[in-house]
């Protein structure tokens, strides 16, 4: 049996790609096999009028910095993982990032 370390990042990265690859570093430095964010349209996966919709807009990232997080995954030999929160989120993750 073997096991796999999974470091969740998550949406610690405040918002930042630069931060977002730094964890990647970190993780890969602390032995984990993969690094695991979330991916999320805030406009689709969260409610206008929720009192959270400006923080949880201000800590996404575009798929854009997510196609340059995955890269860097594979750059620095770890696993990239994200759970999508949103259909169009699943076809990015799975058609353009390969999770």
């Amino acid at each position: 049996m073997s096991v796999l370390i999974i470091a969740e990042c998550g949406i610690s990265h405040n918002g930042s790609v630069d931060e977002a690859l730094r964890m990647c570093d970190a993780a890969k430095e602390a032995g984990a096999d993969i690094s695991k964010f979330q991916t999320y349209l805030p406009e689709i996966a969260i409610d206008k009028n929720s009192k959270d919709y400006d923080l949880l807009s201000s800590l996404a990232l575009a798929f854009d910095d997510f196609l340059k997080i995955a890269k860097h995954c594979e750059d620095i030999d770890i696993e990239f993982m994200s759970t999508p929160d949103d259909l169009q989120s699943l076809k990015f993750l799975v058609d353009e990032c390969g999770v």
